[in-house]
């Protein structure tokens, strides 16, 4: 009996680890959208943005540090918010940079470039609240991507 007993309780520990997704749920996976060049364009944390000619791909890795200031509060300072971007440019190396929203200090960029391809981080959504914090899936980097020569 107390290795039914014992037996149960694995079962079920384990079913509980796996998550809470049930048979034929699918499972979210990171999205890849199809932009084009000189076109605002819109990404979340873990989604890429694919464009042609020439090739590149934009993936959103992460949010390190958003300082800018609550939309119910008034600030002396805008603030900041520095997002992490991988940028792949005819799939040769790729590049990892961060961006910000204030370009303040010469350290801090708004864009980046990898031969061919230039990013520019335009927005940054949502603004945060001074009581909410904002989760890393609820962010929305609007970006521009333009060929250099």
């Amino acid at each position: 009996m107390r290795h039914i007993s014992a037996l149960i309780s694995l079962s079920l520990l384990l079913a509980c680890q796996n998550g809470n997704t049930s048979p034929g749920t699918p499972t979210e996976q990171p999205q890849t959208v199809r932009v084009e060049f000189q076109k605002e364009f819109s990404i979340r944390v873990g989604e890429t943005a694919e464009l042609a000619s020439p090739r590149a791909r934009v993936t959103f890795v992460e949010v390190a540090a958003d300082s800018r200031c609550a939309v119910d509060v008034q600030c002396v300072w805008e603030g900041d918010a520095a997002l992490v971007f991988e940028l792949n440019a005819a799939g040769g190396p790729i590049a990892r940079d961060t961006l910000h929203t204030s370009a303040a200090g010469e350290a801090q960029s708004k864009s980046m470039t990898l031969g061919k391809v230039r990013i520019t981080l335009r927005a940054v959504a949502p603004q945060p609240g001074s009581d909410t914090p904002t989760r890393a899936e609820d962010y929305l980097a609007t970006l521009i991507a333009e060929v250099v020569e």
